[in-house]
């Protein structure tokens, strides 16, 4: 036999490619799952607060310093702000001018996924383990890359963070001496900060006080390391252009009446697609079951998180990311325990294959086409924000407005965003936000979903910008009763009054 015929050295040098496949099956395997991860990560950006946040980052990045007042709306005009998303303003102005709005998608969703990853990589973990584990996240965890980038998105990132090093000081204290670096970033980044703060001293506290109860012998040098590290992490929470306010901007948020007029702060069972409170309910059912059956000492920290995090989670559906995130790693070691050898039946790599083959195919010929990624457009990104008109919107750019006006509430950031000349009456910022007794957000609630009129034809507006089928619109289009208008543009989404005077 010729050895150095073609026909040998073609099929050594298949075998070879073969079993090299073979020995990196499983990262390969991996990587799919990451991918397609990824891929169904990627959402239309609609992010809500786009324009206010891209004109704060415009602003430092042009005058060379941070606003630190209120200068979009004329009813919050020169109040004070402690902006707690102020870092990340300028990295969205960047991200939006160089790879747009299909960009910010595409980054959320690689930050999704290094959440994911960083989550996940404490524990050694097969790719059908993975596999389940990103089923789960996307699912639960859909609530917060629904829009694609935003300041919320990195929170998560922190969180993720915040986890690992949780999980790895167990095995290395050493490791908590990254908290302060954390959390200086995070105060920088997202109020979220403050939660953070709590999660960290809920588990190193509860593993410290473990430890005293296994050994019954109290270590002085943990305990100094431990106390020394949180509360040098909390002393740098204050390392901020706002300091003490950053709090205090966190407090008026949550306590504001007004915020489950929010989408995003309501219950997960009340008209949410996009929670899948069922996926949740055996999520959770699921890593209740696993506390009761592993009793071990070192789950209590994840034990109390959870039971103080379902309720509220239940009631706002912000909070099933972070539930997920710091519950998770509790299945992760489950997973990481057993021992069961899928490969040893050979449909199963043909089987994962093909479902790998098939999410992919669905993801680039019909969901990315039905969202409109291949050719999402600046009508579009506009038509997300609760059906904003981009035709409507150029049109008061083209005609700037005059005096005092009224505006829906999702649509302020995005006009500030475009550049509009004239100060709005709100945006999407704080809802507790206060000036001389009045809150914007109170009276818009009031006027555009209560139909306090008294209180609208106090204002005296000059122009009026709502949804088209809005009662305040029909109001103005069918009535005088609240003054003399004329409608300057109108289509099936906006509508734009001016006051004849």
């Amino acid at each position: 036999m010729n050895r150095n015929a073609p026909g040998a050295s073609t099929s050594c040098y298949y075998i070879v490619m073969f079993s090299r496949l073979i020995r990196y099956k499983e990262r390969i395997l991996s990587s799919f799952v990451y991918l397609i991860l990824f891929l169904y990560s990627i959402f239309p950006y609609s992010d809500k607060d786009w324009g206010w946040h891209y004109r704060y980052g415009e602003y430092l990045l042009t005058q060379g310093k941070i606003l630190t007042q209120d200068i979009f709306t004329w009813t919050m005009q020169g109040m004070k702000w402690a902006n707690p998303s102020w870092l990340y303003d300028p990295l969205l102005y960047l991200l939006t001018k160089t790879v747009g709005y299909v960009g910010l998608s595409i980054i959320g969703a690689l930050v999704f996924v290094s959440t994911f990853y960083i989550l996940i990589s404490n524990f050694k973990l097969s790719y059908w383990k993975k596999a389940i584990l990103a089923f789960f996240f996307i699912l639960i965890a859909q609530v917060a890359i629904g829009e694609g980038l935003r300041s919320q998105v990195l929170s998560l990132l922190f969180f993720s963070i915040l986890m690992s090093i949780i999980i790895k000081s167990l095995k290395n204290i050493k490791v908590i001496f990254f908290l302060p670096i954390l959390f200086l970033l995070w105060v920088n980044f997202h109020g979220d900060f403050a939660a953070g703060l709590g999660i960290a001293g809920l588990f190193l506290g509860s593993y410290f006080l473990i430890d005293l109860w296994k050994t019954k012998k109290f270590s002085r040098e943990k305990f100094l390391t431990l106390g020394a590290t949180l509360l040098l992490s909390f002393a740098v929470t204050f390392i901020n252009p706002f300091g003490y306010h950053a709090y205090l901007e966190v407090l008026s948020n949550i306590g504001s009446p007004y915020i489950k007029n929010i989408l995003e702060w309501l219950p997960i069972y009340d008209n949410c697609p996009y929670c899948h409170i069922y996926i949740f309910a055996i999520y959770s059912f699921t890593t209740l079951l696993l506390f009761v059956k592993r009793r071990n000492l070192y789950d209590i920290p994840y034990i109390l998180a959870y039971l103080i995090l379902l309720i509220p989670t239940i009631q706002t559906r912000r909070l099933l990311p972070i539930f997920l995130i710091v519950t998770m790693p509790v299945l992760c070691q489950i997973l990481e325990e057993i021992v069961w050898n899928i490969d040893q039946f050979k449909v199963t790599s043909y089987a994962f294959f093909l479902i790998i083959v098939v999410c992919i195919e669905f993801a680039f010929f019909n969901r990315y086409s039905s969202d409109d990624l291949y050719h999402y457009s600046e009508t579009d990104f506009a038509n997300n924000l609760s059906s904003c008109s981009l035709n409507a919107v150029n049109y008061l750019l083209s005609h700037p407005p005059k005096g005092k006006g009224f505006n829906f509430y999702d649509w302020g950031g995005y006009l500030i965003g475009k550049g509009l000349p004239a100060k709005i009456y709100i945006d999407g910022r704080n809802l507790a936000m206060e000036q001389t007794g009045y809150m914007p957000f109170s009276g818009f609630i009031s006027m555009y979903y209560q139909n306090n009129y008294d209180l609208f034809n106090k204002y005296d507006f000059d122009w009026v910008f709502v949804q088209t089928n809005s009662n305040i619109a029909n109001k103005l289009y069918y009535t005088k009763d609240l003054g003399n208008w004329k409608v300057e543009f109108s289509d099936t989404n906006a509508t734009y009054f001016v006051r004849i005077r």
